[in-house]
């Protein structure tokens, strides 16, 4: 974005994934295979939540016009789906850190290196800004 001439590698996320997966011992594939079946529920409905959404909006062009109500409920629904995945990717991958051994959480963390990457820098659309400091968050999460 901004940058004329400029590309990302349409491989980089796929082969970073693929990088990523093989990395991990059979057990944690199998906490990432169950993600990937747990969420086809929740993304097939976000899918006709969004289509109902779709037309609902689509009402505005006629004289009837959209159902407020309807929309709000489907909003309401559009973020319990999307809670439900964050939930789980944050479950998943929470408990494949703590599954991970010193050289895996190593080898993932050269992942997150890509190259023309600079640590530290955050965007406003495709303007780098600079990354605010933030105050520790740590005691918002639940310890079990």
């Amino acid at each position: 974005m901004g940058k004329r001439d400029y590309d990302i590698s349409t491989a980089l996320t796929g082969d970073a994934g693929e990088a990523f997966l093989e990395a991990l011992d059979p057990s944690q594939r199998a906490l990432m295979d169950a993600l990937l079946e747990a969420q086809r529920p929740a993304l097939a409905a976000i899918v006709e939540v969004r289509r109902a959404i779709s037309r609902q909006l689509r009402r505005a062009l006629e004289a009837t016009g959209p159902d407020e109500a309807a929309v709000l409920a489907l909003g309401r629904r559009y973020g319990q789906l999307d809670g439900e995945l964050a939930w789980r990717y944050a479950t998943t991958f929470a408990a494949l850190r703590r599954s991970m051994t010193e050289p895996q959480k190593r080898r993932l963390g050269a992942l997150r290196s890509q190259p023309g990457e600079t640590p530290g820098q955050a965007f406003l659309f495709s303007d780098r800004i600079p990354m605010r400091s933030l105050p520790p968050t740590d005691f918002l999460m639940i310890r079990k």
